[in-house]
């Protein structure tokens, strides 16, 4: 659980007053201060606010888990004031999600595709897209115009911004790109950088999973085990 739903469950203060509380090192776990009110408490953290101290016991709960096929004009969000389409209004439909706060992992711009996982496991999620775990993240992009291999072999090895990466060319408009970390926009970037724009971009794998036959709009639960 995060620290921050934590103190709110304790009816310590509410999830905005429970953020500010922790950014202002008001709140310790095991004698020691935080600053980031979205820490995951493990069993037998000591929670101490004000003087009081507050022991975390997990609860034991079912999580449910899912790969999911964006679309393109999509947004990777909870909802939109536009009244666009989210990922999440596809799985509407799923009464075991109902009133239980659903995280998603390997968040896609509106104009693109592909894999993404979500689950009521916030634990699970900050897991498969850290990048201190050392899941890659692979993606098939179609460029507006040849794709300089030069170019794309010096920006592979590393710039300020970005991490290093491996690439694959298939043709000369169609490339594999493998990530280690994967920013915001990464890949779109990286080909701007290039004076090249991207016409589609499709991730078909996050660490060990990958899309496999799922189609656009379609989801499967798995086993986070």
């Amino acid at each position: 659980m995060r620290l921050q739903k934590f103190l709110r469950d304790q009816n310590i203060a509410s999830l905005r007053k429970s953020d500010d509380l922790v950014k202002n090192e008001a709140v310790s776990i095991n004698g020691k201060k935080l600053s980031d009110p979205t820490y995951y408490l493990s069993p037998g953290d000591i929670v101490s606010v004000f003087g009081k101290d507050y022991p975390y016991e997990e609860t034991k709960q079912k999580h449910y888990s899912y790969l999911f096929h964006k679309p393109i004009n999509v947004l990777s969000a909870r909802d939109d004031r536009f009244k666009r389409r989210t990922v999440f209004d596809f799985f509407r439909k799923e009464a075991c999600l109902k009133n239980r706060t659903f995280f998603y992992g390997g968040r896609l711009d509106y104009n693109s595709r592909g894999l993404m996982i979500l689950s009521t496991d916030g634990k699970f999620i900050q897991k498969m897209t850290h990048p201190s775990s050392g899941y890659d993240k692979h993606y098939l992009v179609k460029s507006e115009n040849p794709i300089d291999k030069k170019k794309l072999e010096t920006l592979s090895k590393g710039t300020k911004e970005y991490r290093p990466f491996k690439f694959n060319l298939i043709d000369r408009f169609n490339a594999k790109i493998i990530l280690s970390e994967g920013k915001k926009r990464e890949v779109r970037t990286i080909f701007s950088m290039m004076g090249n724009r991207i016409l589609d971009l499709y991730r078909t794998q996050i660490g060990p999973y990958a899309i496999g036959n799922l189609k656009a709009g379609e989801y499967r639960e798995i086993n986070e085990e």
